[in-house]
């Protein structure tokens, strides 16, 4: 073979390799970019948070002066004029429990939890005292029969209730003072126990905000 057509064969080997590597290496190229095209778009993802929805919170108050709202002061409950934008005047009603334990009318219990400090209405120490407030571990916490109350019906009355230690219906949650014959409800009027009297003051109603 002469040396022409010998350079001529190499030159066309030359180039058949040439484009095959360069057909090899744009394969290669291209799977690599649809690769890693697919690995970016699965690491930038945004993640999806879930947040559980806030608890319903509720206005309580007494017939005596609708004006007025239980509220979390100082420690203390007491009336306030009501204000919805005053966290210490939210309450959250939990009734978890609801089933299980009941008065002996058999009326379901319930805790009252305020929105502001977490924590709940407790039983005064006795009649004609002051309510407390106590700690309150959650719903699956160890359950504490000082923090239940039930709502129990008043004759002749639709709107109001009596709330009543759920272990000791006779003791009603008062207004301390919350009748016209010493003054009616201020700021201030302490809340507390005492035995049914049929007052305004003891008649309460607990709306959702």
């Amino acid at each position: 073979m002469s040396s022409i057509k010998l350079q001529a064969a190499e030159y066309s080997a030359t180039e058949h390799l040439g484009t095959a590597l360069s057909q090899q290496d744009h394969h290669h190229h291209h799977h690599f970019s649809h690769q890693d095209h697919h690995h970016y778009h699965h690491h930038e993802s945004p993640r999806r948070e879930t947040h559980p929805p806030p608890k319903q919170t509720y206005r309580v108050y007494c017939k005596a002066d609708p004006c007025f709202a239980l509220a979390v002061r100082d420690g203390t409950v007491i009336l306030t004029p009501h204000d919805p934008t005053d966290p210490r005047q939210h309450w959250v009603k939990h009734d978890s429990v609801s089933a299980l334990v009941k008065d002996e009318e058999g009326l379901p219990s319930f805790l009252l939890v305020s929105k502001a400090t977490g924590q709940a209405i407790q039983h005064a120490v006795g009649g004609r005292q002051a309510v407390r407030l106590a700690p309150y571990g959650g719903d699956g916490g160890v359950l504490d029969g000082s923090l239940l109350w039930t709502a129990g019906p008043i004759n002749g009355d639709e709107e109001y209730k009596d709330i009543r230690m759920q272990n000791n219906i006779r003791l009603k949650m008062d207004a301390f003072k919350g009748i016209p014959e010493f003054g009616g409800v201020s700021d201030w009027t302490v809340v507390g126990l005492w035995e049914w009297n049929e007052g305004d003051n003891q008649r309460w109603a607990i709306v959702p905000y």
